[in-house]
């Protein structure tokens, strides 16, 4: 989510790709500035909460035995709060935006059937590109990069170049790239 707010798009994003972004309580928690100007974090969730770009995922039970699972293993597969409320909530919906390395390892490992996919997956989705132009897409990742302090996933590495310049999703196609569109069930592979 931090990312999303340093790269001031979170209510862009949720309409381009028409949806509701799903955060839980946990990492909801975790947000206590904003990024772009250190305002008040919980305020700046409620507003979205408020408008409806973003809902509040409070955790069931079955979801909380996977969370306390994930906060409780030994290191280094011990996760923080926000992650492993994040992937626990994954585990029932199939599908988890995560920048953090750690818990992409763990998703990976344990949650083989969760679609994983990171802020520049949203970022860099085709119909961010169609609809908002590639210099817009630009601004937003650098945002995301600058201010947000975004890790850049060892998968994009090639996909940026040295001017921070993103290729989008229809210029990277091939056969061992995540590429395509954000649809009702996440991101479309092509």
């Amino acid at each position: 989510m931090i990312n999303l707010l340093a790269a001031d798009c979170v209510e862009l994003i949720a309409t381009t790709l028409g949806r509701v972004l799903i955060v839980s309580e946990y990492a909801a928690r975790e947000l206590t500035h904003d990024p772009r100007d250190n305002a008040d974090g919980q305020e700046v969730i409620g507003r979205l909460a408020a408008n409806g770009t973003l809902k509040i995922a409070t955790l069931d039970d079955g979801q909380l035995t996977h969370f306390y699972r994930l906060v409780g293993a030994p290191p280094p597969d011990d996760l923080g709060d926000g992650e492993a409320a994040t992937l626990a909530c994954a585990a029932f919906c199939g599908i988890a935006v995560i920048d953090e390395k750690k818990a992409t390892r763990i998703a990976m490992r344990d949650y083989p059937n969760v679609a994983l996919y990171t802020t520049l997956d949203l970022l860099c989705a085709d119909q961010m590109y169609r609809t908002h132009g590639a210099a817009h897409v630009h601004d937003m990742v650098t945002n995301a990069l600058t201010v947000g302090r975004m890790r850049i996933p060892h998968a994009w590495r090639s996909r940026l170049d040295s001017n921070i310049t993103v290729k989008s999703y229809s210029a990277m196609a091939n056969g061992s790239a995540i590429c395509g569109r954000v649809g009702s069930k996440g991101l479309i592979r092509s």
